[in-house]
């Protein structure tokens, strides 16, 4: 039993003992009735405060599939960002994705109780109680690591941020795209995903990452940019969020690894994806 299970359970118990010694007196005026509303809010809050205390700052790098996610994750990590224990090779990412493997399937899982998947995305996000468990046992995970700023990458966590956020409240973000027909050449590559299907996948994607932004604006730095103003931008993204020193001198940035803006023929997109691209490159490259 963990330390919080035992301490809800003793305040839940505490709080019992006193209500039932309340009931069982005389009531004395109008200050036993405020000390009821109060044990009884006390009774409610320590049975429905269901998730996991955390001191530490939860930073989550998010952004469409094959827009960078992986490499500001990486960067991030060697400036000093604790990713824990996440793929760091793959046969599409040489480098690794920088994903948890619990947290992407946790997040696959809650798509697929809505009805959808990462290339599906539901209209609405619900989830269970088990689902709930089973974020709150990595988020403890994490915390076990006793380490003051944390993370994690995962693009489906821009469709189930609501679940997240529901035990993380206070969790920053950091951001990242790319030029939807890059992505879109990318998905269709990797995934044989036809290039417009792929346009409007990257649309809902980053409109939800707008979504975000608009509530609380961070950092989003744009993986189209040459391989020295992204350095530059992301040294920028590090100081704004203030991580831990880190001693590693080491580029996670490969531009051999990338296709870049050059390859981009004309006219490839939507209207409409072409407008949101727009906004996002009028975005504040600093906070």
């Amino acid at each position: 039993m963990s330390r919080r299970t035992r301490l809800d359970i003793y305040i839940i118990g505490t709080t019992a003992l006193h209500l039932t010694c309340h009931l069982s007196t005389p009531p004395i005026k109008q200050q036993s009735s405020r000390d009821l509303k109060y044990l009884l809010k006390l009774i409610v809050m320590a049975f429905f405060n269901r998730n996991p205390k955390t001191d530490a700052r939860i930073i989550s790098v998010i952004g469409m599939h094959r827009s960078g996610t992986s490499c500001l994750a990486g960067s991030l990590e060697q400036k000093g960002l604790f990713l824990g224990d996440v793929h760091r090779w793959n046969e599409h990412n040489q480098k690794g994705n920088r994903e948890n493997d619990a947290i992407a399937e946790l997040n696959e899982s809650v798509l697929q109780h809505n009805g959808g998947t990462w290339y599906d995305p539901p209209t609405k996000v619900s989830w269970t109680r088990k689902h709930e468990k089973q974020r709150n046992a990595i988020i403890e995970s994490f915390e076990a690591s006793k380490m003051p700023v944390w993370g994690f990458k995962e693009p489906r966590a821009l469709l189930t941020m609501e679940f997240w956020r529901a035990a993380l409240p206070g969790m920053e973000f950091v951001g990242t795209y790319r030029h939807p027909y890059l992505v879109a050449k990318s998905l269709e590559k990797r995934d044989s995903m036809p290039k417009d299907y792929a346009v409007k996948l990257w649309e809902s994607y980053n409109l939800a990452m707008m979504s975000i932004y608009d509530q609380q604006p961070f950092p989003v730095v744009s993986f189209d940019l040459d391989s020295d103003e992204y350095l530059r931008q992301v040294n920028t993204i590090v100081e704004h969020l203030a991580l831990p020193k880190s001693s590693s001198q080491e580029i996670f940035l490969d531009m051999q690894l990338k296709n870049t803006l050059e390859d981009l023929p004309a006219g490839t997109v939507s209207p409409d994806a072409m407008a949101l691209f727009e906004k996002l490159n009028s975005l504040p490259k600093t906070m």
